[in-house]
């Protein structure tokens, strides 16, 4: 009975990082599934090591304390077309990207970057809650939001966030 039931909190936490779409805690867990908070810090784990070891499409990555089931980094690009609402185009993804490396930068230097057509990725980001922008004199200085780094995986710390898109992009130092 007792290997049953290890079997099915796993399960449980499993589904929960699945279901959830977004980065859970221990806490959290431990919480709504009602599992002891030390059994599901040794499941989480052990969920993560069968995800990283199966070399599948998905994985269980740590983002700060928390948790999320996500796509293997090298896959998000071709597969986020079947994403729900549809992927972002490039053009602005690649905005976002320097918006988020570069953050706070102002959205004059982010046009200088980019060209005028940033002028529009701006307003799409904008509408679509993935940056803020703040009045700062004849420009606005530019952050991404939590929905952004819900939406891609990532800490919502902006100095973790960039660290860990550096890392994912292979762009070593210097990108500050």
């Amino acid at each position: 009975m007792e290997l049953q039931l290890k079997i099915l909190r796993r399960n449980l936490i499993e589904g929960a990082l699945y279901a959830a779409g977004r980065p859970l805690d221990i806490e959290e867990l431990s919480t709504k599934l009602e599992i002891p908070k030390k059994e599901v810090e040794e499941l989480v784990r052990v969920v993560a090591f069968d995800y990283l070891e199966r070399e599948g499409a998905l994985i269980v990555a740590q983002i700060g304390e928390k948790y999320q089931m996500q796509l293997r980094p090298e896959l998000t690009e071709t597969v986020s077309k079947f994403a729900k609402g549809g992927a972002i185009a490039e053009r602005y993804l690649r905005t976002l990207t320097v918006i988020a490396l570069k953050q706070p930068i102002l959205k004059s230097t982010v046009i200088k970057i980019r060209g005028s057509g940033a002028y529009e990725h701006v307003k799409y980001l904008l509408d679509n809650d993935l940056i803020t922008a703040i009045k700062k004199g004849r420009s606005a200085e530019l952050s991404t939001t939590d929905k952004y780094a819900d939406m891609f995986g990532l800490p919502k710390n902006k100095l973790e966030l960039k660290k860990m898109m550096i890392s994912q992009l292979g762009l070593g130092e210097g990108t500050d």
